[in-house]
């Protein structure tokens, strides 16, 4: 749960140390016809941030859909049985996996 940026980024530092994570993916959250809006912005200028504070390269990952797809997946008995708060978890959880997916497959494909 985000509580405030300072917090999180203290968080996300002592997971990254606990998994020895060497990369971060940032969702990107471009419009349906590539282009940047305000929201890919300040996915853009987090990223900097987590960047410059956990001393890591940070990629940002084209998220188009992927909520989307998540819903789709959501739509499993297992999800649907979940109260809302839940659900919307388990979703967001998902669109994360979608993103991560898509980003490793991606750099696979360019390798």
């Amino acid at each position: 749960m985000r509580t405030n940026r300072r917090r999180d980024l203290a968080r996300l530092r002592e997971v990254c140390r606990l998994h020895g994570a060497g990369r971060i993916v940032v969702g990107w959250p471009l419009h349906l016809d590539g282009t940047a809006g305000e929201m890919a912005a300040e996915a853009a200028r987090f990223a900097e941030q987590v960047r410059k504070h956990l001393c890591l390269p940070v990629e940002l990952a084209d998220e188009r859909l992927s909520s989307w797809e998540a819903g789709q997946m959501a739509g499993d008995p297992e999800v649907r049985g979940r109260s809302s708060r839940r659900r919307a978890k388990a979703k967001d959880d998902l669109a994360a996996a979608v993103i991560l997916r898509d980003y490793l497959a991606r750099r696979r494909g360019a390798a």
